[in-house]
């Protein structure tokens, strides 16, 4: 979607509903770029498109990486937290089955 609009990430406002893949469900009608909805910034075709790529995101970088999804909810807490509020920190994450 930045891609498409030639905006950067930070600015857009996304809502998803589900897990990851055929359980996802994106929900263009409340996401918004720098405060405008979606669905008044790219047509209805390509933003099928871009939802259907979406929810196929993950698996195509699991083929490509050969490894389960666990790398990108750590990376994303690894890197979220260490500018957390301008500050560098350090924190670790424990999944319990």
């Amino acid at each position: 979607m930045a891609t498409e609009l030639n905006v950067s990430p930070k600015d857009i406002q996304a809502v998803l509903m589900g897990g990851h893949g055929d359980t996802m469900v994106p929900l263009p009608r409340y996401t918004t770029v720098g405060g405008i909805p979606v669905t008044e910034l790219i047509d209805e075709e390509k933003l099928n498109a871009i939802v259907e790529r979406t929810k196929t995101g993950g698996g195509e970088l699991v083929k490509l990486m050969g490894t389960s999804a666990w790398y990108a909810p750590g990376s994303g807490c690894s890197n979220g937290g260490s500018h957390h509020q301008g500050r560098e920190q350090n924190f670790s994450g424990m999944c319990e089955n």
